[in-house]
């Protein structure tokens, strides 16, 4: 039996950062930060869209402290 796979899981950096527009770079900095919702299975990276989308909602609730210093 053939294994389904679910549309809302984004396999490879190059999907994950396509889909929401992001460079690898800024990529690879939020995964290091430990709180950006990407893994790796079977030596590829994976993430749920849902989870991305909520990090992305509870990291833009709030303007940064000092909006100079976070500006890229």
């Amino acid at each position: 039996m053939a294994q389904k796979t679910s549309t809302k899981v984004l396999w490879t950096i190059r999907r994950i950062c396509d889909y929401y527009e992001i460079s690898q770079a800024l990529f690879y900095r939020l995964v290091k930060t430990g709180k950006f919702p990407a893994t790796i299975i079977e030596g590829k990276w994976c993430a749920h869209i849902d989870n991305i989308d909520e990090f992305f909602r509870s990291v833009t609730r709030t303007p940064p402290k000092n909006p100079d210093e976070d500006a890229e």
